[in-house]
């Protein structure tokens, strides 16, 4: 541990990336098998190369160390993250200790009694609050390394092209809001249309769902089977076929 009288002297680096580290991802990089440190042992460091040395107060450094692992990119990234329940939260939280550039946080609800066992970002006092202008304060005040939070208090139903208009400055959208398939259904239809990498959680009772989908050319999205430009240009037979697109959001 550190003595109370030098906790003002511990230095807490989160600029390294963009001056020392500037471009580094390491590479899990074995030594070679006729090399001295290979020879001298069959230990982990007899086999791989050591990850540079740490600068110290570093924040980032045990994510560096990660072979392929690109802090750099991390801190590009602008993320939009729709609700702020349970599981908004607690991706906001793991995104701002990460380190991300931007975290946009989207919600319209207000803190009740009963959030408080499962949305981390508040407390008792917050009961009676928007969830969205507590979880940013939370954020910005103990969680955030560097990166910058916006609170939207809005109603993502009624004023979508809010949302619209968020998720062009997006990277990356995060889908926790709980409102229903057709909700599912626009939102990564919208993502598919941008492009954009779409992660969705749900969770009830004693179950938990997350999906990824990258939203690019070429790839599935959670309501094609097939592949397709966008869910907007999804063919006639994509949509009305037998267990095709219609179906499936009328079923529910």
């Amino acid at each position: 541990g550190v003595p109370a009288s030098d906790a003002n002297k511990c230095e807490v680096r989160t600029d390294l990336t963009a001056t020392h580290f500037r471009g580094f991802v390491r590479r899990d990089e074995d030594w070679p098998e006729d090399s001295p440190q290979y020879r001298a042992g069959c230990e982990i460091e007899n086999r791989k190369r050591p990850p540079p040395d740490e600068v110290p107060g570093d924040v980032f450094d045990r994510q560096r160390v990660i072979p392929g692992f690109d802090q750099g990119l991390v801190e590009c990234q602008v993320c939009l993250v729709l609700g702020t329940g349970g599981i908004g939260q607690d991706v906001a939280l793991t995104l701002a200790r990460l380190g991300v550039g931007t975290i946009i946080l989207v919600d319209n609800d207000i803190y009740d009694a009963t959030n408080l066992t499962r949305q981390c970002l508040g407390g008792k006092s917050d009961v009676g609050q928007r969830k969205v202008d507590v979880a940013a304060r939370m954020l910005r005040d103990h969680h955030s390394l560097c990166s910058h939070v916006e609170a939207v208090h809005c109603d993502a139903i009624l004023e979508w092209p809010r949302i619209v208009a968020m998720a062009k400055r997006a990277t990356v959208v995060f889908n926790a809001i709980d409102v229903g398939v057709m909700w599912d259904f626009c939102v990564n239809s919208l993502c598919k249309e941008l492009g954009l990498p779409l992660v969705c959680g749900q969770s009830f009772a004693w179950k938990f769902m997350t999906e990824m989908y990258t939203g690019q050319v070429g790839e599935l999205c959670a309501f094609c089977r097939e592949s397709t430009t966008s869910v907007f240009g999804a063919s006639s037979s994509a949509i009305n076929r037998k267990g095709g697109i219609l179906e499936r959001l009328q079923a529910f």
